[in-house]
């Protein structure tokens, strides 16, 4: 083998080796990675030091539910507040005027 064959097969083979490396850090950039972030986000992560802990996703639904509850206790009881409003005007209705307001909002002239 002449100089130039050695020279050609070298330059294929470093091309080669380029192809090989580049498409490996492609699958690891594209496909690994993001993975891997993935499985972090759904586990989450324990504190270290000067960082936080990140809860993984159970545990943010977890934290959803209890927000959910609390709201529904809220609206429940706004709820209720609302019917013994009613209650209260349908048993003072014969006292209400014939304009509509009680008694005690009329202002003397």
């Amino acid at each position: 083998m002449n100089a130039l064959a050695w020279v050609s097969l070298a330059v294929g083979l470093l091309t080669l080796a380029t192809a090989v490396i580049a498409a490996l850090r492609w699958v690891y950039v594209k496909v690994l990675r993001p993975m891997a972030l993935l499985a972090e986000d759904w586990a989450g992560v324990p504190a270290r030091p000067g960082v936080p802990a990140r809860p993984g996703v159970m545990e943010r639904f977890a934290q959803w539910e209890e927000r959910q509850a609390r709201t529904d206790q809220r609206v429940g009881s706004l709820e209720e507040w609302r019917a013994q409003l009613e209650e209260l005007r349908a048993a003072n209705a014969d006292i209400l005027l014939a304009d509509g307001q009680p008694p005690m909002s009329r202002r003397p002239a």
